[in-house]
């Protein structure tokens, strides 16, 4: 039985909608968002500690634009390690698939 791979399972169907020319678009603007609004974070904070807030919004965009090329990926290879370490042992300890 073949391990479960749901980063390429991703990249295919990201593929298939043909918005991969994007990816490093995407990635490069939620990179720059999130580097702009962390640095200016760290300025209030050296300057004054009781103001500063850190950036959520920036990093949830962030996160949102670089999702497709490094966020869902990197989720989808934590999950699919549990699942087929979850296999491994069903399958190995107790029978079960």
């Amino acid at each position: 039985m073949g391990e479960l791979n749901l980063r390429a399972a991703w990249t295919e169907f990201w593929n298939g909608l043909g918005f991969n020319t994007f990816d490093g678009l995407l990635m490069a603007i939620g990179i720059g968002i999130f580097a702009i609004a962390l640095i200016t974070y760290l300025i209030k904070r050296s300057r004054d500690t009781g103001n500063a807030k850190f950036p959520w919004a920036a990093t949830i965009v962030a996160a949102v634009l670089a999702g497709p090329s490094v966020v869902i990926p990197f989720a989808a290879d934590i999950v699919s390690a549990l699942v087929n370490v979850f296999i491994t042992i069903a399958n190995k300890g107790i029978g079960m698939f």
